[in-house]
Formats: C-alpha cells, structure tokens, sequence
C-alpha cells in the first residue's frame, strides 16, 4: 500500500476463510492485490503511533 492515512481515513479488511483470502481497502478503493493462502486461527490487531485515534468495528463474526 505504501500511502499514508490521514484524520476521516478508513481502512477495510475483509478476511475470507473459506477463500483463504484478505482484502485491504482505503477509503473504498483497493489497497493492493488480495493476499491468498490465509489460513486461521487470525486474530485482529491494530498498531498506531501515540497521537493517533481509532475506532476499530468487527463485523459478521462468530468468535476466534
């Protein structure tokens, strides 16, 4: 992906695991080519710098 995220960014990750694929989109376009191959157990995680505020939203989701 390589661009930077500025304030009203939103990043999408749609994870599939029957297609063993992720998805990254920004602001709804795509990121970059799906990664193939993923398999679970996947956990969800986020880094961010100190001053940086997020709101992370778990959709459609059975547990892990």
């Amino acid at each position: 992906m390589g661009e930077r995220l500025g304030a009203g960014d939103v990043v999408t990750c749609v994870l599939d695991l029957d297609a063993r694929t992720l998805a990254v989109a920004v602001n709804g376009a795509p990121g970059c080519p799906p990664f193939s191959g993923v398999r679970g157990p996947v956990v969800p995680a986020v880094c961010a710098g100190p001053e940086t505020f997020c709101t992370i939203t778990i959709e459609g989701c059975c547990h892990w």
